[in-house]
């Protein structure tokens, strides 16, 4: 039997005309299989005398097509005597459209329950951006084996991913356990010759393209040697937690050249005063 479930925007001549060419299609269809021979045909004559075909089948198909245009016809007109106007296909789409937003932020805007019933709120404490980047560069800063100073540096991307994390530390091939830490002597005979700080670190430690347009929090203000790092790497903002080396010639110097190329700098002030790290509790 051939089934349609005809919109409600098609008129009715076109549904007429459609059922005409399912009807046609369909007797072309019933006209092909009756001159196949069915299971039951007897075989032909052996004096070469055609045997006649049976006309049932044809008239059971073409019995069950007119009741399937006549229940069609009858669902087209129950529809098109509705009383409520129809809507376009425009307005439907905005409508089902609208619903979906409309769900959506009601889903957003409950709350979560848990399986008792309870209102689940989300944790209140947790660490701010500010505070995160500046705990990351602090914890990095503990992996440093200068014992005066230790020095941590975070990089942070516009999107809020960290690119680049670095300390304070002797270069890559040279012994730690060779070259001088002291602060008190001959220079060459002091750990500043030798020493890399956290900003240079971070910066060639970087895992993405470049650095431009970052942040870089650092627990100490830049020397002038790290500002000359951080404004030709592209970094637009120092964030740093001391500043303890104001008045010091390398730090005035350094103030003066990051001012001119345009980097923020801004000082630090934490929400939390202390973050405690407790591996036992995971």
């Amino acid at each position: 039997m051939w089934l349609i479930s005809p919109p409600d925007s098609i008129s009715e001549v076109f549904l007429v005309e459609l059922l005409r060419e399912q009807l046609n299609h369909q007797q072309a269809l019933d006209q092909s299989k009756l001159e196949e021979p069915a299971p039951n045909d007897p075989p032909p004559a052996l004096n070469g005398t055609p045997t006649k075909k049976s006309p049932k089948r044809s008239k059971t198909l073409q019995t069950d097509l007119n009741s399937s245009i006549a229940e069609l016809i009858a669902s087209a007109n129950q529809q098109s005597n509705k009383k409520s106007p129809k809507k376009s296909k425009t307005s439907q789409a905005n409508n089902s459209v609208s619903e979906l937003i409309a769900n959506q932020q009601s889903s957003k805007k409950s709350p979560k329950k848990s399986k008792g019933g309870a209102t689940v709120q989300k944790r209140a404490g947790y660490l701010s951006w500010e505070d995160y980047f500046m705990a990351v560069a602090l914890l990095s800063s503990k992996r440093s084996k200068d014992p005066s100073t230790q020095v941590g540096a975070c990089i942070v991307s516009p999107e809020k991913k960290i690119v680049g994390v670095g300390y304070n530390g002797m270069p890559n091939g040279c012994s730690d356990d060779q070259l001088p830490w002291g602060k008190e002597g001959e220079e060459q005979n002091t750990k500043y010759p030798y020493v890399c700080h956290a900003e240079m670190n971070a910066i060639l430690n970087k895992n993405s393209h470049d650095v431009k347009n970052c942040t870089i929090y650092v627990a100490m203000f830049p020397c002038n040697e790290c500002a000359k790092l951080i404004i030709q790497s592209g970094i637009v903002e120092v964030v740093y937690l001391s500043d303890k080396h104001h008045d010091k010639p390398m730090t005035e110097a350094s103030r003066k050249l990051l001012t001119m190329a345009n980097v923020r700098t801004r000082q630090f002030h934490p929400t939390h005063s202390k973050l405690e790290i407790d591996f036992t509790k995971v």
